[in-house]
């Protein structure tokens, strides 16, 4: 009622929906994609170390990677303006999880991915491989393959969290925030500056382009995994629904 008062218009009352429905879904979208950070580096550092006694992952990369989850993953994915999608399905119940059993799907696959190829390549001797595919041997070498991989699949996913109804296309409406699309490539050219010549401070040593495409392909795979996972699973509520 305030709403039409002041608005006169009816309007204004779906604006006030729609924007009250994102601050829900933009939430969900942060949530979503830092589970999946978390939970996959944590993982992985306790089995490197439990493995073979070091943490693939350095302190100053685990720093980084906690940087990209938390302050620039939260710049990029609050930043999205609503659209008419937010409307789609019943309003949310104060009573319902913040994250919905189609979220949790996502959640779990893209963390199942990801540890699945990190174990791979440190585990399975993938790393090194990689690594010397470009003429790099040691230790450092197979490390920041890793490293890498593990960025280059969270900015994929840091993609996918953007929609959280299963929408098939994570990238639709991307043009319009030019904010996410700032941070993300920020955040990639940070990366890149780290493999090149953040040896001193992370422990890193230069990639050769084998090894990056190496890199970029596992973590265009995490786009291909949401594709999979919308097709299956749970999927939201949709309007009507009991």
């Amino acid at each position: 009622a305030d709403i039409l008062l002041l608005g006169d218009s009816f309007a204004s009352v779906l604006a006030a929906l729609r924007w009250g429905r994102n601050v829900y879904a933009r939430t969900a979208a942060f949530l979503s994609f830092q589970l999946v950070v978390n939970v996959t580096a944590v993982l992985t550092v306790a089995a490197g170390a439990l493995s073979a006694g070091a943490s693939p992952l350095s302190p100053a990369e685990m720093l980084y990677v906690n940087l990209v989850a938390d302050s620039l993953g939260a710049l990029a994915l609050a930043t999205d303006a609503p659209d008419e999608s937010v409307l789609d399905g019943p309003p949310p119940s104060p009573d319902d999880p913040i994250l919905p059993p189609h979220l949790l799907k996502h959640v779990a696959g893209q963390a199942a991915f990801q540890l699945a190829v990190l174990a791979a390549l440190v585990l399975g001797g993938g790393a090194a491989a990689i690594a010397a595919g470009d003429g790099l041997t040691g230790e450092a070498a197979a490390n920041t393959v890793t490293f890498n991989a593990f960025v280059c699949m969270t900015l994929a996913n840091q993609i996918n969290a953007r929609k959280v109804r299963d929408e098939a296309n994570p990238l639709a409406g991307a043009g319009k925030n030019p904010l996410f699309l700032g941070v993300w490539a920020c955040e990639a050219a940070v990366q890149a500056f780290i493999i090149a010549w953040g040896g001193p401070a992370f422990g890193t040593v230069p990639l050769g382009p084998a090894a990056w495409g190496a890199c970029v392909g596992l973590g265009g795979l995490g786009l291909v995994v949401r594709r999979v996972l919308v097709a299956v699973g749970p999927g939201p509520v949709k309007a009507g629904a009991v």
